[in-house]
């Protein structure tokens, strides 16, 4: 996985994602339009990718595309 775009296209549905991670429908389109999660969701959705089985998903890799997202703002 190389963006959280492609973390929250894990999901079956962006409906699902949202769900479980406490989030609206509308949040997670605002994720995707900038590509990005906030930090406060990250446990959240490390959480729920072991519920759907999603093994990739981690904070170490989320931490890893904030860290280039940061670096390309830089």
């Amino acid at each position: 996985m190389n963006s959280f775009r492609d973390i929250i296209a894990a999901w079956p549905t962006r409906s699902a994602f949202a769900l479980d991670i406490g989030s609206t429908p509308q949040g997670v389109t605002n994720m995707l339009a900038r590509d990005n999660i906030p930090a406060r969701y990250w446990a959240t959705i490390v959480d729920a990718a072991n519920k759907w089985q999603i093994g990739e998903i981690s904070l170490e890799l989320l931490a890893s595309l904030a860290s280039r997202i940061s670096g390309e703002a830089a």
